[in-house]
């Protein structure tokens, strides 16, 4: 089990070398917070160049969100195309296409040339609509990308094993095993000279207006590295508190990998549309792998909800495992479910370039949406070109300081979340439960005289107890029994049983409280 209370298939099949926390001090060229496909990218392809690189992770490469993920190689946009042209043009839609094919490329190219055994293969994929407006709006995609040059073939609905109203083929995609393809660059950037440290929290990055080393990264240990860049490629960026984060918008997406009997599915790349104005929780997307004397495994995900919004996540799997079931005929065994964090943007594509307001050189990259492997590799990539001062045709289109063109109801109803759960933390909810009510693997936030106190049970029976207000910008968390984190609905900061931090944008972790401190807040005076 790791630190976010799953395992997924891939940390569960791939063995993983472990780097040690950063010790002493540093300097270096480029320091990279986040050691997942784009810091590992970008960190490669620097050292590759001869550039100094120091490679931080606050777990430990890959841990994170890159081994939690389904490793669709595809570059087709989960944003649908017709609403990309709409919203960012004909030109811009499709270099984002295209975006996504380079990346695909880059990394069999890399594979290929370091001789990674990860499993890399192209195969087509299949996008299906099923929902009334589908057909229309399917349509319009698939001419829209035969006019950008890209292949996209009708198909026949009843052709695929799930329920659709139109169906969408489009060779030439891939899949891999991410956390093998990501030891094997950590392999090759070691061999060109880059430092690699993991269990290194960084706590403050500071930039001085002038010097060689302008960049201050210090970590939780103490150590400090002095660069020349900062490269932000964590899930989400620390680098402020505000800005960034009213354009980002956290979601749970969760997975099972199921055996079926072999051959039941065509070794490609499945996923649908969900449906229009409602939640992503329609949305399914689902990978074989095949094991050579063995039924397929078979990766089916789905489900997604905002970040702290769903009160029985373990749900979740149940559902997926029934619809697998449903939609297939075939018995299912599940053996790995776990979930993952997805960054949503605001107008369909993600943020990659300098770090808004910041200096020129602080990059971030982030809001990958549900293309993490290919859009993760295009950031490496661009930042790494940025470093070297040689521009890409993406790099306007992708500035993280662009100007938002996405819907304004969207975006308010993204953040209208925000709002609420301040209010929840200023107006008191209904009664929460006590001590004795929390059982074994579950937790809850109890109204004490210490104020709101996020209070769970391990599997043994010890309680743990921290505040239960998020120390990014005061929210209030919530249990996720899924993962046994406390996560926060505000921006998606999520926290272990002890308070520390699992995913950003929360930096310190949440202020833990001793268990004889709690008691209960005195009931208010009944109104006669």
């Amino acid at each position: 089990m790791d630190a976010q209370g799953t395992t997924s298939y891939w940390l569960a099949t791939a063995e993983r070398p472990r780097f040690p926390p950063l010790e002493g001090d540093l300097r270096t060229d480029v320091a990279i917070v986040g050691a997942g496909i784009a810091g590992c990218t970008a960190a490669y392809q620097l050292a590759r160049e001869g550039v100094r690189v120091a490679l931080l992770d606050r777990q430990q490469p890959g841990s994170a969100e890159t081994g939690r993920t389904t490793a669709h190689l595809t570059a087709v946009v989960d944003t649908r195309l017709r609403d990309l042209v709409r919203i960012h043009g004909a030109d811009a839609a499709r270099e984002a296409w295209r975006g996504g094919a380079f990346a695909i490329d880059l990394v069999e190219r890399i594979a290929r040339e370091e001789r990674i055994a990860c499993g890399f293969a192209r195969l087509p994929g299949y996008l299906y609509g099923t929902y009334d407006e589908d057909p229309r709006i399917l349509a319009e995609d698939a001419v829209y990308a035969r006019r950008f040059g890209f292949e996209a073939e009708d198909v026949q609905p009843d052709a695929l094993p799930f329920d659709a109203k139109v169906a969408l083929r489009f060779p030439g995609q891939a899949k891999f095993h991410p956390l093998r393809y990501l030891d094997g660059l950590l392999g090759a950037m070691a061999r060109d000279g880059a430092v690699v440290h993991g269990g290194s929290e960084v706590t403050e990055v500071r930039s001085d207006a002038a010097g060689e080393l302008p960049v201050e990264v210090r970590t939780r240990q103490g150590a400090t590295v002095r660069a020349r860049w900062l490269l932000a490629t964590s899930n989400v960026p620390f680098l402020d508190r505000v800005r960034m984060h009213t354009k980002l918008h956290p979601y749970r997406s969760y997975v099972i990998g199921a055996r079926v009997p072999p051959g039941t599915l065509e070794d490609a790349l499945y996923w649908s549309t969900y449906e229009p104005g409602q939640t992503f929780g329609s949305y399914h997307y689902t990978r074989v792998e095949r094991t050579p004397g063995e039924e397929d495994l078979v990766l089916h995900g789905g489900e997604d909800h905002k970040v702290g919004q769903e009160e029985h996540p373990l749900a979740a799997w149940d559902r997926l495992a029934a619809h697998l079931r449903e939609q297939l005929g075939v018995p299912v065994q599940v053996e790995h479910r776990w979930s993952g964090q997805i960054i949503e943007n605001t107008d369909g594509l993600p943020y990659i370039g300098r770090n808004p307001g910041g200096p020129e050189r602080e990059l971030l990259a982030t809001a990958f949406s549900g293309n993490g492997m290919t859009f993760g590799t295009l950031a490496g990539w661009m930042l790494a070109e940025r470093v070297l001062e040689r521009r890409t045709v993406w790099d306007a289109m992708l500035d993280p300081s662009r100007k938002q063109v996405g819907s304004i109801r969207e975006f308010v109803g993204e953040n209208l979340d925000l709002l609420q759960s301040w209010a929840g933390r200023l107006v008191p909810t209904s009664e929460a439960p006590g001590l004795g009510a929390i059982a074994p693997g579950d937790g809850a936030v109890l109204t004490t005289r210490r104020g709101k106190v996020a209070v769970s049970r391990d599997a043994e029976g010890t309680l743990q107890a921290c505040s239960a207000t998020c120390t990014h910008l005061g929210c209030t968390v919530g249990w996720n029994a899924a993962e046994k984190s406390w996560d926060c609905p505000c921006h998606g900061s999520r926290f272990a049983p002890d308070g520390k931090v699992l995913n950003g944008p929360a930096v310190e972790g949440l202020e833990r409280i001793d268990i004889g401190e709690l008691r209960p807040a005195r009931a208010p005076p009944r109104r006669t």
